[in-house]
């Protein structure tokens, strides 16, 4: 059984209102990026949804907007 390699590389929020974006790295070669957002009552976890995605290119239209980050 093998295990992805990653970690968190920018999260932000307020209050109650969380969110975290990931790189996962599997041995198998392929990355991975996430996106998790977190909703807090009273401190504690309320709602977690994530959302997965390999990296892919921007259609030519939106390229003008995309902002690269290393896919290391």
């Amino acid at each position: 059984m093998t295990s992805p390699m990653g970690g968190a590389y920018r999260m932000s929020g307020d209050g109650e209102t969380w969110w975290i974006e990931w790189r996962m790295s599997y041995p198998d070669g392929k990355t991975w990026f996430t996106v998790t957002l977190i909703e807090l009552r009273e401190g504690r976890v309320w709602r977690e949804t994530v959302y997965w995605a390999e990296p892919f290119a921007a259609p030519e239209w939106r390229q003008r907007f995309v902002d690269r980050l290393d896919p290391g």
